[in-house]
């Protein structure tokens, strides 16, 4: 009866084992597939990019052209990898490129990081003077059309070159205003 007895307890002290095993090895088979709520991946991502936007009135207001979009889940963010932005008005249009950029959809924004260059576009071949500006991030409202930044910008126009720390560009109105600690150079022709 002994050994009936230890026999008994020895399958039921496996059993629960077994049990303990199993519970432990489920549980760790859900970590592994259960995805964080504060986990970020990519849900949307494109090569050649490209986004029209239109004005009230119809009209192209602006075009956002990158050469890859990723796009993270639990984010208003995308990132985006040499982005083009074309400002596009009557009179003129504005050429914005970078290295890096993002849109903030929740913001209406788009910020320029790392090698930007801001060129104003002349709309007839005969005219070849177009305003350029240097610097290295760029913040867009898109909604707006304003573009600042309060980093160093290096702005060439004809034979004439400005420095300053920071500027805003007012695409609406035409107006480009230089912050602070505004410096240049003009050679004469």
């Amino acid at each position: 009866m002994r050994i009936k007895s230890l026999v008994t307890l020895l399958i039921l002290i496996l059993v629960a084992l077994l049990i303990w095993w199993f519970q432990l090895d489920a549980e760790r088979t859900a970590k592994l597939l259960a995805i964080d709520e504060d986990e970020r991946f990519i849900d949307a991502y494109m090569r050649d990019f490209k986004l029209t936007a239109m004005n009230t009135d119809g009209k192209t207001d602006y075009t956002l052209r990158a050469r890859e979009f990723n796009h993270y889940s639990n984010s208003d963010i995308a990132l985006l990898e040499q982005p083009v932005l074309l400002f596009i008005q009557d009179d003129y249009h504005w050429r914005l490129s970078a290295d890096r950029g993002e849109i903030n959809d929740a913001h209406n924004q788009i910020v320029l990081q790392d090698n930007v260059v801001m060129q104003q576009i002349p709309l007839y071949e005969a005219d070849t003077d177009s305003l350029k500006l240097h610097t290295e991030r760029l913040e867009i409202d898109t909604g707006e059309q304003l573009a600042s930044t309060e980093l160093p910008v290096q702005i060439h126009y004809r034979k004439l070159t400005l420095e300053s720390r920071g500027m805003r560009l007012n695409n609406r109105n035409a107006q480009l205003e230089l912050l602070s600690n505004v410096s240049g150079v003009y050679v004469k022709p």
